[in-house]
């Protein structure tokens, strides 16, 4: 029986040494060398390759490294397996952060003032106000993001597609809620999942419904968002900024024409980063109740794709 750390793009040695600690006598391979295919019954995975998790004969499930799940999801050759994600305090607090950071660099023009700067230019400049927040995507950490600036004084309404009781912040769901509900809000924030439904729901008419002084920030999925609708938005006034930690091509293309918009904040989707010394334990519970048959934490409905 054996783990296999399928991840692309990231140093996994923490992660391999923490698991080969925590479960002495379990095997612990790591992609791209994997020595044997038969023995992987439990995938940790990151930017899986395409036909590789069907040459697996024996998984019998799938974690995937970070909260997202897309990615995973999207693979032509998916085994009929749970999938289940990781839940982490740390990400959540990440995600607070970053947005609450965006939030003040907007409202105090910290970017501006970096352009003059550069530009030896001393002008003082008004604070713009941002009171009303709406977050779109209200789960987990959408919630937490919610509360975070909720407790800072800010007016927060979020959205959903499903009903969210018992919030002490406003929330409304469905989508003839959402016109209404980015129409009244100084900064619109999107925590929303890659799923078929949100699939370029940030386009020309959406942007249109915003207030012309708005911010919009996307640390969702770059699906959602429409990119050349975004462009001619905040070139030609529809809104007055926007901040994008996600991207539909990542890393974003030297060329594209989000670079030269001095009215857009780019981040390369670092708004919440999996430590991996933090998941360990969480790893580690998930493997333990798939081999004693307990039913795995956080799995994903494949059909809401979250």
């Amino acid at each position: 029986m054996a783990i296999a750390l399928i991840i692309q793009g990231r140093d996994v040695e923490a992660l391999r040494s923490g698991l080969s600690d925590a479960l002495p006598g379990v095997e612990i391979q790591v992609w791209p060398t994997l020595t044997d295919l038969a023995a992987i019954e439990f995938v940790v995975a990151w930017k899986s390759p395409e036909n590789l998790l069907s040459q697996l004969p024996n998984l019998k499930a799938i974690c995937s490294l970070g909260a997202g799940v897309d990615g995973i999801l999207a693979l032509a050759d998916l085994p009929d397996v749970p999938v289940c994600r990781i839940v982490e305090e740390d990400l959540t607090r990440q995600m607070c952060d970053y947005v609450l950071a965006q939030i003040l660099n907007f409202q105090y023009q910290f970017s501006a003032y970096c352009r003059q700067q550069h530009n030896n230019q001393w002008c003082e400049r008004e604070p713009v106000a941002i009171k009303s927040v709406a977050i779109l995507g209200v789960g987990q950490i959408g919630h937490q993001v919610a509360m975070d600036l909720y407790s800072r004084g800010y007016q927060v309404t979020g959205w959903s597609n499903s009903p969210k009781p018992d919030r002490v912040y406003s929330c409304v769901f469905g989508i003839e809620a959402l016109a209404e509900t980015v129409a009244n809000a100084d900064c619109v924030i999107s925590l929303l999942p890659a799923t078929k439904e949100t699939d370029n729901l940030f386009n020309r008419n959406f942007f249109q419904q915003m207030q012309s002084h708005a911010l919009f920030i996307n640390v969702g999925r770059g699906n959602s968002v429409v990119e050349e609708d975004l462009y001619q938005a905040l070139q030609h006034g529809v809104i007055q900024s926007a901040c994008l930690d996600v991207f539909k091509t990542e890393p974003l293309p030297q060329e594209h024409p989000f670079w030269g918009l001095p009215n857009l904040v780019i981040t390369p989707h670092i708004a919440a980063v999996t430590r991996q010394q933090n998941i360990i334990s969480q790893i580690v519970e998930h493997y333990k109740k798939l081999q004693s048959g307990q039913t795995l934490n956080y799995i994903v409905d494949r059909d809401k794709g979250y």
